[in-house]
């Protein structure tokens, strides 16, 4: 991260080069989308490299300066054209905000087999932001329903 603490990046590489006898091999692709993030994490990954133990069995593919959706799109769109299939995969989701990751591609994911999610995201920006109208077609193709304006005005405890 830029403030110097390990992101979620750099963590996973580490706990994946600490566990590397438990795998054959392991590629890491990260997408982002804002440009300062991007230049910061793709010099934290060069300095990250050097420091990898087990070189030969993990691979971080160069990262892809780009909205999550439209990446994740594009190769599935090349590997649907191509009628391949993708490795065993483990995508791991951290948005900033709630924007831009709709429902549809998490089906799109999940539909090939040996995927796995796992989606962090703050709940706190999207209830801050529930009642505001600008936001509603956002927040109905995150969830993939517009059944979420049902718990507009209904206390915290309820919304769950």
């Amino acid at each position: 991260m830029i403030d110097g603490s390990d992101g979620s990046p750099v963590i996973a590489i580490k706990i994946a080069d600490r566990n590397a006898k438990h795998y054959r091999e392991m590629v890491f692709t990260f997408i982002e989308k804002d440009a300062q993030n991007f230049d910061n994490l793709t010099q934290v990954l060069q300095t990250l490299k050097q420091e990898i133990e087990n070189v030969d069995k993990i691979t971080i593919v160069q990262p892809i300066h780009n909205d999550f959706n439209s990446s994740v799109n594009q190769i599935f769109g090349s590997l649907d054209a191509q009628r391949r299939t993708i490795a065993p995969s483990l995508f791991f989701i951290d948005p900033f905000g709630y924007s831009g990751i709709p429902l549809d591609t998490i089906k799109k994911i999940l539909s090939y087999p040996r995927t796995e999610i796992f989606f962090t995201f703050m709940v706190s920006s999207i209830t801050r932001f529930l009642s505001h109208e600008p936001v509603s077609e956002t927040l109905t193709s995150l969830f993939g329903t517009d059944e979420w304006i049902q718990v507009i005005g209904q206390p915290n405890e309820e919304r769950a």
